[in-house]
């Protein structure tokens, strides 16, 4: 199939342009093939074409690919057996990708939360801590006061979430709130900044730590639960799992049942008896 998509792409590029264009700004001509800029945006991301050296390259490129196709067209390689059966199986296998892409994947990546809760009730044993997560509440502020301060509010008896509203509440402290995370799962691969897994992992549960300074700011870190490595996962944890789990068994249900609907509605025969030892010799 990489194969296949390989030449797909190639032939696209060398016989781009290769029909005169009626209409658009030509920026390449070889013999009476043109190729327009429009013609380029149309078959081009926008992000591949981000510059004008790069728009040249492309050119450059379209100027040698049809000089090559003028060439292979003048000496026959269209008409030859081989060419033929490439662009056949390459016809083939497009045909195949399309039919699978509308069969197959289409609204295949829409799950519900409670599919995927049912789906890991279902089958809570398969789920396992991937590496040693910690769940977390965060905050940070431009200062060390206001940071010291909210860390008072919530040793007074504010929840954090209470905490957070008043912060909002008031434009002042408002403005100097860079970043708040909520009840976020993080590895120390992912966590950001790096110090928020050491301050983090020293807490108790529910603890609050002092105010300390990061790459971002001035942070304030509230441990809510510590899960280790190998450890059974809660659904929380799970969930984008169970999601692609759900995705890729819906796809191979669609997928057989796809085939399945097909080989009762054709007449299929495969004649095994007809396949010698010879014909599986290659010496």
């Amino acid at each position: 199939m990489k194969k296949i998509w390989t030449i797909v792409i190639l032939f696209t590029l060398i016989t781009l342009g290769c029909q005169k264009q009626q209409h658009g700004k030509v920026v390449a001509k070889v013999g009476d093939s043109e190729l327009t800029l429009e013609e380029i945006k149309s078959q081009l991301d926008k992000s591949l074409i981000s510059s004008r050296e790069q728009l040249q390259k492309y050119i450059l490129n379209w100027i040698n690919g049809e000089l090559l196709y003028q060439e292979a067209l003048k000496q026959g390689v269209d008409k030859s057996n081989q060419f033929q059966n490439q662009m056949n199986e390459m016809k083939r296998q497009l045909a195949i990708q399309q039919l699978i892409e509308q069969k197959i994947y289409i609204d295949s990546a829409k799950v519900s939360d409670s599919t995927a809760l049912n789906y890991f009730n279902q089958n809570q044993t398969e789920f396992f801590v991937k590496d040693d997560i910690i769940k977390i509440n965060s905050a940070t502020f431009t200062t060390r006061e206001q940071a010291a301060s909210f860390v008072s509010q919530i040793s007074r008896g504010l929840s954090w979430k209470d905490a957070i509203e008043k912060v909002k509440s008031d434009s002042a402290l408002a403005s100097n709130l860079i970043e708040i995370i909520t009840e976020k799962f993080f590895s120390q691969k992912n966590i950001y900044p790096e110090e928020t897994w050491k301050i983090a992992t020293a807490l108790g549960i529910n603890e609050i730590s002092f105010p300390i300074k990061t790459a971002k700011g001035y942070s304030v870190v509230q441990l809510l639960a510590r899960k280790m490595k190998g450890e059974k996962a809660d659904f929380e944890i799970a969930r984008d799992e169970v999601v692609q789990r759900i995705i890729i068994e819906d796809r191979r249900k669609r997928y057989t049942e796809l085939l399945n609907n097909l080989r009762n509605k054709n007449k299929v025969e495969i004649f095994f008896s007809q396949i010698s030892s010879s014909d599986t010799s290659y010496k």
